[in-house]
């Protein structure tokens, strides 16, 4: 798989004693990021949105750190949240590795503009040939 871009993963994990979002950081280096306007004819006319879609080879995943599915991210104990990692709905993609942290996603979608996306979709294809295994990530 061809890569092209570095990217940092903003987790969203609900505190339930805190009873706020909480947002937990990955960088993942080694991506493919491809991501433009798609436009659709409607009976209103055109419609123009962003669309990404990112995949991430397996020997790219974060070092140091199990992949969770979201069933079983959600539950886990704060503490344990820095050695697994995740993908669901409603996580923020950014694309390049950054420091920062973040209280609201408003905050990076403030800051990073078109370089910012929202997941509303993945799939686990890590089946077929090593080479070709990866997680696929659909933004807008």
């Amino acid at each position: 798989m061809t890569t092209n871009a570095d990217i940092t993963l903003f987790n969203q994990w609900y505190n339930r004693q805190t009873r706020l979002t909480e947002w937990k950081r990955v960088q993942i280096p080694g991506v493919s990021w491809r991501g433009g306007v798609v436009t659709t004819v409607t009976d209103h006319g055109l419609q123009a949105a962003n669309a990404y879609i990112v995949r991430i080879p397996l020997d790219a995943a974060p070092a140091g750190r199990t992949f969770a599915c979201p069933e079983d991210w959600a539950p886990t104990e704060s503490d344990d949240l820095g050695a697994l990692w995740t993908i669901q709905p409603g996580d923020i993609l950014i694309n390049g590795l950054l420091a920062d942290d973040i209280a609201k996603a408003s905050d990076l979608t403030a800051k990073y503009g078109s370089r910012c996306c929202t997941v509303i979709g993945w799939k686990d294809n890590r089946r077929g040939s090593a080479a070709l295994q990866h997680w696929r990530i659909d933004g807008k």
